[in-house]
């Protein structure tokens, strides 16, 4: 019997086989939906904003994402946020906090 590992879960290759394919590519799919990293600073108390950045972002791209995370940064004073580990918003580069609809648009 050849057996697949998915998720370190071990599977019959029949019953892999049996899948239906929308099923395999709707999971693909949500593979492929970006993930947001919001890394902000805690010794600056700036949870509060980074959690309203995610819920503002979660709530208006609901179906296009896989997930945002918040993510307490290293270096004080920072507000990095990333879409798939590649930086699209640095506070300490623009100087300024941004607004929601700015972050929306990026």
């Amino acid at each position: 019997m050849n057996i697949v590992s998915i998720s370190s879960i071990q599977y019959p290759v029949s019953r892999i086989q049996n899948l239906a394919p929308s099923i395999l590519y709707s999971n693909f799919q949500k593979l492929m939906k970006p993930v947001i990293t919001i890394e902000y600073c805690p010794r600056c108390g700036w949870l509060l904003r980074a959690a309203y950045m995610a819920q503002e972002l979660l709530t208006t791209f609901n179906d296009d994402l896989r997930s945002v995370t918040l993510q307490p940064a290293e270096t004080s004073g920072a507000i990095y946020i990333s879409i798939d580990n590649e930086i699209i918003f640095n506070r300490k580069e623009v100087g300024y906090f941004p607004e929601i609809k700015t972050i929306k648009q990026l």
